[in-house]
């Protein structure tokens, strides 16, 4: 995990901090989310998320009628938290401390759905590129995948907010965090080398307009 020392204390700071009052028969709190799961799960599918924070994404999908989980995450205190919250789920499931290369570890065509938010815009790109190459692989065609990214901001933005412009592109946050700031444009180009794209929106967690991510419903070749 070269390269992630400081974004893996950053996430395990955060979620041994969490108090998570999740219930898995509750909806999510945003609309969005609960279309997006409906949109890509079916029954009987196996759903693996990589970078599944504190797992309620994928966990909803067990009583959307998934068969089983499977959660990879570089923090070591999300995992534990993923299965704190997945006691209960009904179905099998695994989580894991991981982080691209443990998805060469997992057979081809194995996966029914998948999920990726916040993940290929916040590591570095040779690794964007190789979990995009795997993710693909250990999904069979034809699966539905749902990818959610940081909205593009002109780069004077992170730059004022002490971001390192590190190249063309990339910064990385005071807190550990790298920003792949991509225009909608190079996000739907990238996408495409591997998967069919069905459908773009902006989604909220506020009611600020300025503030939005991007969501993409996109298809397995």
């Amino acid at each position: 995990m070269n390269g992630y020392e400081k974004t893996i204390r950053y996430w395990d700071d955060v979620f041994s901090e969490y108090r998570s009052d999740f219930k898995i028969e509750e909806n999510l709190p945003y609309e969005w989310m609960e279309d997006a799961l409906d949109w890509m799960i079916e029954p009987g599918d196996r759903v693996i998320d990589f970078g599944c924070g504190t797992g309620k994404l994928l966990l909803r999908c067990a009583v959307k009628g998934a068969s089983f989980l499977k959660g990879i995450d570089i923090s070591s205190a999300s995992v534990e938290l993923c299965e704190k919250n997945a006691v209960d789920c009904g179905i099998p499931y695994s989580f894991i401390q991981g982080d691209v290369e443990s998805m060469k570890d997992i057979p081809e065509d194995h996966f029914d759905s998948g999920i990726l938010f916040n993940i290929i815009d916040n590591i570095l790109p040779k690794d964007s590129y190789e979990l995009l190459r795997n993710f693909k692989r250990v999904l069979k065609p034809g699966a539905r995948v749902i990818v959610k990214l940081n909205r593009y901001y002109p780069k004077d933005v992170y730059l004022k907010e002490g971001a390192v412009e590190i190249s063309d592109s990339l910064f990385l946050e005071k807190n550990g965090l790298y920003i792949w700031n991509l225009t909608d444009e190079q996000v739907g180009l990238l996408l495409e080398e591997y998967f069919d794209l069905y459908q773009e929106k902006r989604v909220y967690y506020t009611d600020d307009s300025e503030h939005y991510n991007r969501l993409y419903y996109a298809v397995n070749r």
